[in-house]
């Protein structure tokens, strides 16, 4: 009887050191992972309010962060003329009201199809609605998805590991009124210690003769970004008035020994947003360059053609940086003669590289 007291008075002990010892391995392991954060995080949240998905990637080790809105709108693609006939191509979410108060351009609302029209309105066979197309004195042709339309999206992965923070987003654009094409673009985002990487990729369901207007959209914040200074190499720029519209393409001169040319913009200035860039990458004017007392931003686009579009955001200390992909592909692009069309067989790639020096 006494020894099966002792056994058991001992086995109390047992249990009792090692419950101590698992405590003290999970307090040991809590301070270490305060003291020792994972590098990397990655995680999303749902905006209720603004009906939005936000992917947050973050480096723990400097604060750089990343966030991704995974919902997105399509916005018009618009072929717009001065009145010299001069054409300029551009994207553009503006209305058909704003198009029609600019007496200075004259523009076309683009579909991927042909008739029936008329008096300027779409009118989708054995179907509701009928769609505007056109304004007084305008012609109509070529793509065009409206502003309320938006595709479906699915977070396929979000994860973090030691060489990063991920996610990627698949975006369907299926069964949309007026629109009888369908595709799937994939988006791959990539935080890691050197910076940002994005890739991009497009698979048509069928033959598209028209790329997909497509700008993911950048916010990197610091305390004193209004006071950076945008660089940008470049050939050609096309200068966009207060309503959105192209004035005047401006080129510039290349020096034959050192092909770059520097056009610098303040951040503080509110007109930056109003301007669409176009890089020439055969002469290797691939690089953007955000400089700022405190950081530099580097964004490289290998893209080709590459145009960029760079504004200002209206919250405070903000800037986007857009890269425009349904100009490279355009039969409206001057760089290309005649209609190019995105095979079902050739998906469409794109990438770039955002990084922190």
């Amino acid at each position: 009887m006494k020894n099966w007291k002792i056994t058991l008075i001992v086995a109390c002990i047992a249990v009792i050191v090692y419950l101590l010892f698992q405590i003290g391995v999970i307090v040991s392991v809590g301070i270490y992972q305060l003291n020792h954060p994972e590098p990397f995080t990655a995680y999303y949240i749902d905006d209720d309010d603004n009906d939005l998905t936000i992917v947050k990637l973050i480096n723990n080790q400097n604060g750089d962060y990343c966030d991704v809105i995974a919902d997105v709108a399509i916005v018009n693609k618009l072929w717009l003329q001065d009145k010299n006939g001069k054409s300029h191509n551009v994207l553009s979410s503006r209305s058909m009201t704003d198009i029609a108060k600019n007496k200075d351009a004259t523009g076309a609302v683009m579909f991927p199809w042909t008739g029936p029209f008329k008096n300027d309105v779409y009118v989708k066979p054995n179907s509701n609605p009928t769609q505007q197309v056109s304004v007084p004195n305008n012609s109509s042709f070529g793509l065009m998805l409206m502003d309320s339309v938006r595709p479906g999206y699915w977070l396929q992965q979000v994860y973090s590991n030691e060489e990063g923070a991920h996610c990627q987003i698949q975006f369907d654009i299926n069964n949309i009124e007026g629109y009888p094409y369908s595709a799937t673009i994939i988006i791959k985002y990539h935080l890691s210690s050197s910076g940002l990487k994005v890739q991009q990729s497009i698979r048509n369901a069928i033959n598209v003769p028209f790329a997909f207007g497509w700008n993911p959209e950048f916010i990197f914040k610091n305390s004193n970004i209004s006071s950076g200074i945008i660089t940008i190499p470049t050939l050609q720029a096309v200068d966009l008035d207060q309503s959105g519209f192209p004035t005047y393409d401006q080129d510039y001169d290349v020096s034959e020994v050192i092909p770059i040319v520097d056009n610098s913009f303040s951040l503080a200035n509110s007109s930056l947003d109003l301007n669409f860039y176009l890089n020439c990458t055969s002469l290797n004017l691939t690089s953007t360059r955000l400089e700022n007392p405190e950081m530099n931003y580097t964004i490289v686009v290998d893209q080709e053609p590459s145009y960029r579009y760079i504004r200002l955001m209206r919250t405070e200390n903000g800037v986007s940086i857009q890269p425009l992909t349904a100009l490279s592909d355009s039969f409206n692009n001057p760089l290309y003669s005649g209609l190019n069309v995105m095979n079902t067989d050739d998906p469409w790639y794109t990438s770039f590289t955002i990084s922190l020096e």
